[in-house]
């Protein structure tokens, strides 16, 4: 990757408004999913855009990505083309089938027309030929973020800097762990937490009583825990509300709730208004 830019990422302004929110406020918006086979190229990129962007997971192949998405959501995908186990059209074709319509970058170091309308027919919103360019790849991404601010209508006033959003974050993790070991007598051993420009994710791991453990070990009684540990927040909806809208000073609407049970995970999304 050539990480010399052209212009300076910080002052540059996204083309289609003289009032568009400056670049570095839109990265801080996107959480992305990089997703590349080449060890060293991924720690490089990886690196670069851990300090840009909201939150960056990574993944070595299409079959490790294809899980993230089935239990993340993502603002925006960048992959490689050849990778082992699934390559990237494979990837993006599976989640087009199962109605993830998360915006792919590709990144590649074959430019032949045939690979490039490929990639295009799948619906792709960028092709990045290696090495990448900084300033391109920034680019795309700062107008992807801009797409999604606008597409809502409003952008929540989540278009804070990155400390901000960092001690946003950090505050949320211990406020969700208290609540949650108030209610149930069982805090979560982790809980991280994923703030988007219109939305809320929140996912904290051992969370499952010892009541809970000794039902999963009664084959007949096992499946009453994913209703319990659903039945918790949604008995409990306008706390959980009502917690990450005392910290983000926005209104909270609890819209998914995932509980992984053999990952004795529960996965919580919100979305923001005001």
């Amino acid at each position: 990757m050539n990480v010399e830019r052209k212009t300076d990422v910080s002052e540059a302004g996204v083309p289609g408004s003289p009032e568009a929110p400056r670049p570095e406020a839109l990265l801080n918006t996107l959480r992305l999913l990089y997703v590349e086979d080449d060890q060293e190229a991924l720690e490089e990129l990886a690196h670069f855009l851990k300090k840009r962007v909201a939150s960056l997971a990574v993944a070595s192949n299409g079959l490790e990505a294809l899980e993230l998405c089935r239990r993340q959501t993502f603002d925006v995908i960048l992959c490689d083309l050849w990778m082992p186990k699934m390559d990237g059209f494979t990837l993006i074709q599976t989640l087009r089938e199962e109605a993830v319509l998360t915006p792919v970058i590709i990144t590649s170091a074959f430019s032949d027309l045939e690979t490039v309308l490929k990639a295009i027919d799948l619906g792709i919103v960028k092709y990045c030929v290696k090495p990448i360019e900084a300033d391109e790849l920034l680019d795309s991404l700062c107008r992807i973020a801009q797409d999604k601010l606008s597409s809502s209508g409003e952008a929540t006033g989540r278009l804070m800097d990155r400390q901000q959003r960092l001690e946003a974050e950090k505050a949320l993790k211990s406020a969700f762990a208290h609540l949650l070991k108030s209610l149930t007598g069982k805090g979560p051993r982790e809980v991280h937490v994923s703030l988007g420009a219109h939305d809320l994710e929140i996912w904290a791991t051992e969370v499952q009583s010892p009541f809970e453990t000794s039902l999963l070990g009664l084959k007949e009684h096992s499946g009453v825990v994913p209703y319990l540990r659903k039945s918790l927040y949604t008995g409990y909806q306008q706390r959980f509300e009502a917690l990450i809208a005392d910290h983000l000073k926005v209104s909270a609407s609890l819209e998914e709730v995932r509980v992984v049970i053999e990952e004795n995970t529960d996965w919580l999304v919100f979305k923001l208004r005001g």
